[in-house]
């Protein structure tokens, strides 16, 4: 331990640099996370809207193989890991992963901004229909539920 005030003194302004740089680095780094998320759901969500408009005139015509291919395209993109479209009860119809058939709960986190009041809502903003779910093979995965209206 250093016996002079002017070493006691560096040592002390030192650990208090490295204790606030410490701090502003933390702060730095969350606010570098938030940003990132917020991008990724901006991203998650043009590409959802993009899938509803590029197959909004082959649903109308009822053109299922067709919805389902393009669906398929994207799904097999490499940022993303599955594309899939329930009906009203819940049931997966669609689903560029292994899951279609299965049904989901409604009444789920990510189900209740549009059917706990009885009917679906005519607005839900982005960020309620965004969830973080985490992967079983480690890291976590965006998900975004996009109604498609009549």
């Amino acid at each position: 331990m250093p016996r002079g005030i002017a070493r006691k003194l560096v040592v002390w302004i030192t650990v208090m640099v490295i204790v606030v740089e410490g701090g502003f680095a933390l702060l730095n780094i969350r606010a570098q996370e938030r940003q990132l998320l917020q991008e990724m759901t901006v991203a998650a969500d043009l590409v959802s809207q993009t899938i509803v408009s590029t197959t909004w005139h082959a649903m109308l015509e009822d053109r299922r193989a067709r919805v389902y291919e393009m669906m398929n395209n994207v799904g097999r993109q490499e940022s993303i890991e599955k594309v899939r479209v329930f009906n009203k009860a819940g049931r997966i119809m669609f689903s560029s992963g292994d899951d279609q058939g299965r049904t989901v709960d409604v009444d789920a986190e990510a189900c209740g901004m549009c059917h706990a009041v009885g009917q679906p809502l005519v607005q839900v903003d982005v960020p309620s229909r965004t969830r973080i779910f985490p992967r079983p093979e480690g890291g976590r995965v965006l998900g975004m539920v996009t109604p498609i209206y009549n």
